[in-house]
């Protein structure tokens, strides 16, 4: 910790004075200790009671370096709030606003010198990379206060792949970059671009519709997409592995159904006549899974498992295909949980072909009768609620394996139904 003495601020702040002023001095001999103590008109016999050795100095200036562009967050979150409270409910005035702010702060006193500085001498350390790094910690941390305060005061979300960490991380770095690019050449950065890039960023990310779009919808929607004039020799299989792509890449609702016959080759109106909606082509694609599922179910009980041992072969296959098809079977628990509505006849045709808790329900049934479990819940609560449990489990630790997700759900899930 620097020295709780005024003379020692004052060296710490003509040494960093020093750097500022003539940087060429500073690459070519380095940080004169006796040009600092002179600035700062104190003697040399001063300077070294308080900074016995000169990497002592050197020390504490680095660390006031990065003390002086780390943000207080009380004050920052005084600023939002004070911000938000004037230019409510004005969304672009209320980030223009803290834009402008942020920028005069950011150019004043020389902080962009200061901020080039710490970085470069901060990362020969251990300490000096934490403290660095904390540094930018709490100015990413400013920037996600303002964005949380938007999103809790209108109800507005953040549109993949943007969460509000990486939102603070990116406008962090733009201003870096675009302040850095002001210091040397202030033409290209024009007063108000900086606010103008902040808005563009922040208008491009947030959504008000709560539509779920993929931040890169428009792009693609942008791009010109080619008519398909011949139909592959398997249009089924064409679209379910052009289905399978696209929900893995933007997720099941973003998922365009018109990009998905484009990138399978099949137009759209043949497209349709197979598949009529998104969840139908998820009932295409994992009817064959399902009717393995229930294939290993009867082979099991033929000979002669007990239900028990048959539940946990189910919940191994069970895990192994979350692994194997997790696009396709993310997207089976989204349209399940919300398209109840919005797509009536898919949702009948998954409800019918890929009833997953259903395969259980006669095992489960036949452990009531046997006495292995419960009989308290019917077997078709009990088989949803097995079901569900162990695909929330696959989904929420997808760094287990599947062995390892069956195995819990065997052991706590059954061990939660089974009687004596």
């Amino acid at each position: 910790m620097k020295p709780a003495d005024g003379s020692a601020e004052q060296l710490v702040d003509s040494g960093i004075a020093l750097m500022i002023a003539d940087p060429q001095q500073l690459l070519e001999r380095g940080l004169n200790i006796e040009r600092a103590f002179q600035r700062a008109q104190v003697s040399r016999a001063t300077f070294y009671r308080r900074f016995p050795t000169k990497q002592r100095f050197l020390d504490e200036v680095v660390e006031d370096l990065i003390k002086t562009s780390r943000l207080a967050p009380a004050a920052v979150s005084a600023v939002v709030q004070q911000a938000w409270t004037t230019c409510r409910p004005d969304v672009r005035r209320f980030v223009q606003t803290l834009a402008d702010n942020y920028s005069d702060v950011a150019t004043s006193h020389d902080n962009i010198t200061r901020q080039l500085l710490a970085v470069l001498f901060g990362r020969t350390s251990a300490q000096g990379r934490r403290a660095v790094s904390a540094s930018y910690e709490s100015r990413d941390a400013a920037v996600r206060d303002a964005l949380e305060t938007v999103l809790s005061e209108t109800g507005a979300t953040v549109h993949k792949p943007f969460t509000t960490q990486s939102f603070g991380t990116v406008i962090t770095a733009v201003v870096d970059g675009m302040l850095l690019r002001q210091h040397v050449d202030p033409d290209a950065v024009p007063e108000g671009l900086l606010s103008d890039v902040i808005l563009a960023v922040t208008n491009a990310v947030l959504s008000a519709s709560h539509d779920h779009r993929h931040l890169y919808g428009t792009l693609d929607a942008l791009a010109p997409k080619s008519v398909a004039t011949t139909v592959p020799r398997d249009p089924r299989a064409a679209l379910i592995d052009a289905a399978r792509d696209e929900f893995g890449r933007c997720g099941y609702f973003p998922a365009r159904y018109e990009s998905i016959a484009a990138n399978a080759g099949v137009n759209l109106h043949t497209a349709r006549r197979l598949f009529p909606t998104k969840t139908h082509i998820i009932a295409g694609a994992l009817r064959s899974h399902y009717e393995k599922l229930r294939t290993a179910i009867d082979d099991d009980t033929l000979i002669g498992l007990d239900e028990v041992a048959i539940l946990h072969h189910h919940f191994a296959r069970c895990a192994q295909l979350v692994a194997d098809e997790t696009a396709l079977m993310d997207a089976l628990i989204l349209a399940v949980a919300h398209d109840t509505y919005s797509e009536p006849d898919g949702m009948l045709a998954i409800k019918k072909e890929i009833n997953i808790p259903g395969l259980i329900v006669p095992v489960i049934e036949a452990g009531q009768r046997n006495r292995l479990f419960t009989a308290s819940y019917s077997a078709q609560e009990l088989g949803a609620m097995l079901t569900n449990s162990l695909l929330l489990r696959c989904f929420t630790r997808r760094h287990l394996s599947p062995e390892e997700n069956a195995t819990f759900a065997s052991e706590v899930l059954l061990g939660g139904i089974r009687l004596g």
